[in-house]
């Protein structure tokens, strides 16, 4: 049985190469006894188990043992809370406004730049601009009554519509 890391992910992989290394030890106690490679190593796999009842009883002393971490944490956290309310109030105050700022940037990040146009085909959409040849730049502003005609001239696109911005200062 080949205890590499193969096609496991990276939590099984870690866990693996902890099994084999266990495998490998009782191999060696094995070979010292004056078994043959092979049977020492058939041995080895005999004693430890199998693969997926090791790979469980790995994860279990793991996550006991982050248990027993989280509960000392909280343990300490109460403690300290208690001694001085004060500061740990402060402190939840900042948590909280710096998680609520936290989310109300990503939400507006999200909705503006993340999340495709509510348009049906949106990677359709296209924007042009009127051009002055005197001055030989794009105009940004074009005027309501030259949209619609456009539009009315229109044979190319689905349809031609504008949007007016203000400036808020």
């Amino acid at each position: 049985m080949n205890w590499s890391r193969g096609k496991s992910d990276e939590g099984n992989g870690r866990i693996d190469d902890e099994i084999a290394f266990h495998v490998d030890a009782l191999t060696a106690k094995n070979l010292e006894r004056g078994l043959s490679p092979d049977e020492a190593r058939r041995q080895a796999m005999i004693a430890f188990g199998g693969r997926e009842q090791a790979r469980q009883q790995v994860r279990e002393v793991h996550l006991w043992a982050l248990r027993e971490s989280v509960a000392a944490n909280v343990r300490s956290a109460m403690r300290f809370m208690r001694r001085a309310p004060g500061f740990a109030a402060a402190v939840m105050v900042t948590l909280a406004l710096g998680i609520g700022a936290n989310s109300a940037v990503f939400s507006a990040v999200d909705a503006i730049l993340l999340r495709p146009l509510p348009f049906p085909h949106g990677d359709e959409l296209v924007r042009f601009h009127q051009l002055d040849f005197r001055k030989k730049i794009p105009e940004t502003s074009v005027a309501t009554l030259r949209l619609e005609d456009w539009n009315a001239q229109n044979s190319t696109f689905q349809s031609i519509t504008g949007y007016y911005t203000g400036d808020a200062t």
